[in-house]
């Protein structure tokens, strides 16, 4: 069955203008991964943009081509997508068709660059003089097994790990291509696998290396899809879904050729080439020419859907692993049934929220009418901290419950409610007195730890006594004062009469005024 049968025509139309155009900046953050191997002709060079806009290289094209000279080419290209600076750089091998002119694109160019990384050793060629005068002290020699992450501080940073490097211990010559950097970089479920110029046979490096790359969505086809490249074992041992070749019209080695290309269709491994070479015609049911740009787009996510884009073309694949389909694991602490909370009170709203993949969002809620609703929002879109301070609203109900909703990065989502309703109730409790108002609040908070605020309401001035009693009716505290009528509080902080803290437990506060008295209770926690 052909492999572009099952195309996504939708997501294909919408692409189509926006790769018939000249790249929009894209170092600003997408959330997806974009791996753009840039149309460099018979060369190789790409650029890596994370998620979160930094920018890694991996080559960077032909150190000679006089349509334009190949440095300009890639600077012009680099500076559509909008690259001002590159974190990272990488150099597959130290022939000239992936060296490039480094000069032009990171000196002349106005490029800045954090680190080079390459192999290490030397090379004689004139490209190699100016890569390294290029780079001077910011160039690094990898070590197989090294890693270099983008985003770091990401829930799903990017990773550029080298699986291996210098002919992978099979080969002690000086042929360039047989000493390769094999670069793996990896998004979640999403990898790509770079490998410069790496051979199949004379000797097999592919076979060596391939079990440690292991399974890719995505490879960069070796040495632009020579004969002697993409063997059986290493296609066995990274099984990718795409195959994408740099290679240059009127190439004088016949790239890309049949062998490859059969061996790359046997696999199932549909392939996109930057231009159309000068080896065998793409096969339309396997191959998409892009003349320009091939560019990926990549989820982290298991099963997500990327996309693999060029003028003309806009095809989907998907991310290994299963669909995230499990809910986050949520509960509501607080409140959790039960309480009393003054209306223009400060409370805070906890809650515990796991998840395997990540809670990415929590959604806060109320209603005033149980779990009928309607539900009112408290707060959306919050990060998942645990706590959020709530001013509780001016309705009085006694049928009050709060809702946690957390949502992960598949859009899963579970709830949980109090466990029963809760009051919110007026800032002072009002009763008819001989002249005005006589009034008590519920103090705030209840339950109270470490400190509680005693309101109330005197309708006209004189002596009022306020005062803490225990259960076997003690006092354990007493403040008593002449006043004017309106509205007064008073702090307590569990401190007893004797300057010892009251322990905790239920109590009652009074207030005793010539208008009359009245009382609520408090409940005290240890502190």
């Amino acid at each position: 069955m052909p492999p572009f049968r099952h195309l996504v025509t939708a997501l294909s139309v919408a692409f189509l203008a926006l790769v018939s155009t000249s790249p929009a900046a894209a170092v600003t953050a997408t959330g997806r991964l974009q791996i753009i191997q840039l149309d460099v002709g018979q060369g190789d060079g790409a650029v890596i943009i994370s998620p979160l806009g930094e920018v890694a290289m991996i080559d960077n094209g032909v150190y000679s081509d006089p349509t334009p000279a190949c440095g300009v080419k890639v600077l012009a290209q680099l500076q559509a997508l909008g690259v001002t600076h590159v974190d990272h750089h990488f150099n597959s091998h130290f022939h000239s068709d992936h060296l490039g002119l480094m000069s032009t694109i990171f000196g002349t160019g106005g490029i800045t660059l954090d680190y080079g990384w390459d192999r290490g050793g030397s090379y004689s060629s004139t490209s190699y003089t100016n890569y390294v005068n290029t780079l001077g002290s910011k160039r690094r020699a990898m070590v197989k097994g090294q890693t270099i992450t983008l985003d770091s501080l990401s829930a799903h940073p990017v990773t550029i790990k080298c699986v291996n490097l210098a002919g992978a211990g099979l080969y002690s010559g000086t042929e360039e291509n047989n000493l390769s950097l094999v670069l793996k970089v990896s998004y979640g479920e999403f990898d790509q696998v770079f490998g410069g110029d790496l051979p199949g046979s004379g000797p097999d490096v592919e076979s060596i290396v391939g079990p440690g790359a292991g399974l890719v969505e995505v490879y960069k086809v070796h040495h632009h899809g020579s004969r002697y490249s993409s063997n059986v074992n290493w296609l066995n041992a990274v099984s990718p879904k795409i195959g994408v070749i740099s290679v240059g019209n009127g190439n004088s080695y016949g790239h890309p050729t049949a062998d490859a290309l059969t061996r790359l269709h046997n696999k199932g491994v549909r392939t996109y080439w930057t231009e159309t070479g000068a080896g065998v015609a793409p096969n339309p049911a396997w191959d998409r020419v892009a003349n320009g740009q091939v560019v990926i787009s990549a989820t982290w996510e298991p099963a997500g859907v990327d996309t693999v884009r060029g003028p003309g073309f806009a095809d989907t694949f998907t991310n290994s692993g299963t669909a995230d389909t499990s809910p986050p694991l949520v509960a509501l602490t607080a409140p959790d049934g039960g309480e009393s909370w003054v209306a223009g009170s400060m409370q805070a709203i906890t809650w515990t929220a796991t998840d395997d993949a990540g809670v990415e969002t929590v959604d806060l809620d109320y209603s005033l009418g149980g779990a009928a609703g309607p539900w009112l929002t408290i707060a959306h879109g919050l990060a998942n901290s645990g706590s959020h301070p709530w001013t509780v609203p001016s309705a009085v109900s006694d049928s009050v419950l709060v809702r946690v909703t957390a949502v992960d990065a598949a859009q899963n989502s579970a709830s949980d409610l109090s466990d029963s309703v809760f009051s919110i109730g007026t800032p002072y409790v009002a009763v008819a007195g001989p002249a005005g108002t006589l009034a008590l609040a519920s103090p705030a908070p209840n339950p109270g730890r470490g400190a509680t605020t005693l309101r109330f309401v005197l309708p006209q001035a004189g002596r009022a006594r306020l005062e803490i009693v225990d259960l076997a009716g003690r006092r354990v505290w007493l403040d008593e004062a002449e006043l004017p009528a309106g509205a007064h509080a008073r702090r307590w902080d569990g401190e007893t009469a004797n300057g010892s803290h009251a322990p905790a437990g239920l109590y009652f506060v009074r207030l005793v005024t010539p208008f009359g008295s009245r009382a609520t209770r408090l409940v005290w926690l240890q502190r």
